[in-house]
């Protein structure tokens, strides 16, 4: 396992590589873009990145997950990630234990497959190949979906309920994840796919609130507009709070550095 000691700063090259690479990064104006850069930055500087043997990663790589990882608190600030200490990048999905409560509330554990863990000690697991799927508009996006947990589980609890800025309602934020967290349950269910029903999640999100909260943070920054008219209560309260509303940008050719 290796470390990149690099300097944190983001040569132009590697971030315009970065930055008209990735589709999400298309609706970002000028000052916009050029924040993003200085907190992805600040972000390399602070955190740890590790790369496990078999990964040929470069400085691309780094400031493309600095970047992806900066935007949901592009107008917060990096505080959020306080408890974020490093990133280790795997060279491909790997096997993790997972367990499982059923409605009868019986225990069930097992083994997965996973492209992405928020990790104890503040370590976050990235597979490499699905950082490089990440941001194309796909509405996939491993590195927001863990960032999301992160920001979650600032208050202590990973339950899909972040702590909440000065002036939201709480209850109006419990009671629109709950209502559509319900919903999506019915929705992607297995008697909803024998009729054809789909939704812009995927059946993942269904599985945990604190999923559903980071199924939908990709999709709001991955396919915001498709989130917005679907749960249209939810891209609202997402909206409100990572103050950007990505629905209402234009998504044009992204800004070289």
């Amino acid at each position: 396992m290796g470390f990149f000691t690099r300097s944190p700063r983001i040569r132009d090259a590697d971030w315009t590589a970065t930055i008209q690479g990735y589709a999400i990064f298309g609706r970002l104006g000028t000052n916009d873009a050029t924040r993003l850069r200085a907190l992805a930055e600040l972000f390399l500087k602070k955190k740890q990145i590790r790369f496990h043997s078999g990964v040929a990663a470069d400085d691309t790589v780094r400031a493309s997950i600095a970047a992806m990882a900066c935007l949901p608190v592009l107008n917060l600030d990096l505080s959020w990630y306080s408890a974020w200490v490093s990133v280790l990048i795997v060279p491909e999905d790997y096997e993790t234990d997972v367990t499982d409560v059923d409605d009868a509330g019986v225990v069930h554990e097992g083994t997965d497959f996973a492209a992405g863990e928020y990790a104890p000690l503040g370590l976050v697991v990235l597979s490499l190949p699905d950082v490089l799927e990440s941001g194309h508009g796909s509405g996939f996006n491993v590195v927001i979906h863990e960032a999301a947990h992160v920001i979650d589980a600032r208050n202590g609890s990973l339950d899909g309920a972040p702590p909440l800025h000065r002036g939201m309602d709480v209850a109006r934020w419990t009671a629109t994840f709950t209502s559509a967290y319900t919903d999506l349950q019915r929705r992607v269910g297995p008697a909803a796919r024998r009729r054809g029903r789909r939704s812009v999640f995927d059946a993942y999100a269904a599985e945990a609130p604190e999923e559903f909260f980071a199924v939908a943070s990709e999709l709001f920054f991955e396919r915001p507009e498709r989130l917005s008219r679907e749960y249209p209560d939810v891209y609202d309260e997402l909206s409100l709070f990572y103050r950007q509303d990505p629905a209402a940008q234009r998504n044009g050719p992204p800004p070289s550095g």
